[in-house]
């Protein structure tokens, strides 16, 4: 069974700067996403990005403000959010101390 959480979208930057972080990332998700604007040719500078992006790993999303592409991750996003997973996270007690997420709890307080 693929796990709930397989991919990942990596906001608000394009590019990750973090390269503990980024080869770090490569244990725990099948692949990252990020969001580029269209106008930018190459949104990966750093040398692990670039390699990451060449092997499939970390693939940039290109939008323009009207893409069908922004939509798409909206829903997406709003279908994450819906998710016993997701609910979980965000009410576990890390989930609680992160001042981010306290809008999403009220929200799903309230929506039970």
């Amino acid at each position: 069974m693929r796990p709930a959480f397989s991919q990942a979208l990596f906001y608000p930057f394009m590019d990750i700067h973090n390269s503990s972080w980024l080869k770090t990332s490569t244990l725990f998700w099948d692949s990252i996403s990020t969001i580029a604007p269209k106008s930018i040719k190459n949104p990966y500078k750093y040398n692990d990005s670039k390699f990451l992006a060449d092997v499939g790993f970390l693939k940039p999303i290109i939008i323009n403000s009207s893409s069908e592409s922004a939509v798409e991750i909206e829903n997406e996003i709003i279908k994450i959010m819906y998710t016993k997973e997701f609910f979980n996270l965000v009410n576990s007690p890390k989930g609680r101390e992160v001042p981010s997420l306290r809008p999403l709890q009220e929200i799903q307080n309230r929506e039970g």
